[in-house]
């Protein structure tokens, strides 16, 4: 039987690659969860919701420097990357990623200076709060370890290496982290501690990515002359995904900067917790993309687009009947799962409902972010996203004020119905195949 269901996957070779290399980063999106929830866990159960909240703002103000940094190059790796060994070229790739760890060295070095200067007017005038002036300066010093691992992770993916690619993006740095609070928390307290161990975490995993890329591509420069490559080629490609890059920060941060300007330390940390369960929702989305980014740039580069469609279908089939289950379990259990971590979060039920929906649009929706931006579209995408992060931020303005976090679920939720369902139906005018998928509902 085994051997049979073998055979069968192994006819569709796509398929067969999409389940494989899906699967593999599932488990790493799941380890990753564990690891995030448990570190989580331990920060609200010691530290307090405050200290869960300062924690989640400084990682928030992090995340949009570090977009920043990467000004897209770590989309157009994948990109470039999975087309360039598929022609054969790999050599092409280790220059490639060596120019783009150049750029974005450059990039940090200046984002760090300037945020390390300036966290006092940060805290001060745009949260309200001088108090979180020493947390911004901290995770200041993050920035280039985390924009460089994640460069590796790119490069890493754009091999297929979805093992490596999927540890370094989801699991390494939260792995250190939890290690490390949990071997100083019974010893050392303070609201730095948390972040302190994640700017440790960052470091060990950008420095074990870089000796593994450095093994990588010593392999191959052996064996091939390394090409001359063009940074502005690079940055020709990537320039437009920074923006939508940034967007996608707007969609996924805003909120929590926005509770954290209109509200307490207290609501941010009940939100956060809410938007981990929430997310939950997207973890096969998120497996599935792994491999599906340098599998749909390599059959879009050889022309193949109807077997496009076909991965396409495939892989938003895989991702509702994955997260629909899920989607059901967090709802029938919210209260006794945020209760998990402490009786405060509870009142983060409503929110996480409302979250859960959007979450569980941009699941059936499918991969469209990845499939417009290794297909040439990037500028489309870019633009959908912008539309759909100024009607979040306007709708956060709006709604926080009124109705708390579950304002900011509000506005969360319908941007994002917004941005996969407009991507949806783009896709269906330019391609002509449907990547939503909704079952028992013919073709």
């Amino acid at each position: 039987m085994k051997d049979r269901l073998f055979n069968f996957l192994k006819k569709d070779e796509n398929f067969y690659e999409l389940l494989k290399g899906g699967s593999a980063s599932l488990f790493f999106q799941v380890a990753a969860l564990i690891v995030g929830f448990l570190s989580t866990l331990l920060i609200a159960n010691y530290y307090g919701a405050e200290t869960l909240g300062v924690f989640s703002l400084s990682i928030a103000v992090l995340s949009l420097i570090v977009i920043l940094s990467r000004l897209g190059i770590d989309t157009a790796l994948v990109r470039l990357l999975a087309s360039y060994n598929s022609q054969g070229q790999e050599n092409y790739s280790v220059e490639t990623h060596r120019k783009a760890v150049h750029i974005v060295f450059l990039t940090s070095l200046l984002l760090t200076i300037l945020l390390f200067s300036l966290s006092s007017f940060v805290a001060g005038s745009v949260f309200g709060n001088p108090a979180l002036s020493p947390y911004f300066r901290i995770i200041s010093l993050a920035i280039f370890p985390l924009s460089l691992m994640t460069i590796n992770a790119a490069a890493f993916r754009g091999f297929k290496q979805i093992k490596r690619y999927s540890y370094f993006k989801s699991v390494s740095t939260r792995l250190f982290q939890l290690i490390l609070l949990a071997a100083l928390t019974p010893f050392m307290t303070g609201t730095a501690i948390p972040l302190y161990t994640f700017l440790a975490g960052v470091i060990l995993a950008a420095a074990l990515s870089q000796y593994l890329w450095m093994k990588n591509s010593r392999a191959i420069a052996v064996k091939k002359a390394i090409p001359d490559i063009k940074i502005k080629e690079i940055l020709r490609i990537s320039i437009p995904m920074i923006i939508a890059g940034s967007m996608f920060f707007v969609m996924q941060w805003t909120d929590t900067i926005f509770i954290g300007v209109f509200g307490t330390e207290s609501e941010v940390g009940v939100y956060t917790v809410a938007l981990k369960l929430a997310t939950l929702a997207t973890v096969s989305l998120l497996a599935i993309n792994s491999i599906a980014a340098p599998k749909f740039a390599e059959l879009y580069s050889k022309g193949k687009i109807e077997e496009l469609g076909v991965v396409v279908r495939q892989s938003t089939k895989l991702i509702f009947w994955t997260s629909f289950p899920v989607v059901l379990i967090i709802a029938v259990l919210s209260p006794y799962l945020l209760g998990f971590f402490g009786l405060e979060f509870k009142d983060g039920k409503s929110a996480l409902l409302i979250l859960l929906t959007g979450y569980f649009i941009s699941a059936i929706s499918g991969s469209v972010g990845i499939l417009l931006q290794m297909t040439g579209k990037q500028k489309t995408f870019q633009n959908i996203v912008a539309v759909a992060a100024t009607m979040n931020i306007i709708l956060n303005l709006v709604l926080i004020p009124m109705y708390g976090i579950n304002g900011a679920a509000v506005a969360t939720t319908i941007s994002m119905f917004f941005w996969n369902l407009t991507s949806v139906f783009f896709i269906r005018s330019e391609y002509g195949f449907l990547s939503l998928y909704i079952p028992f509902i013919k073709k």
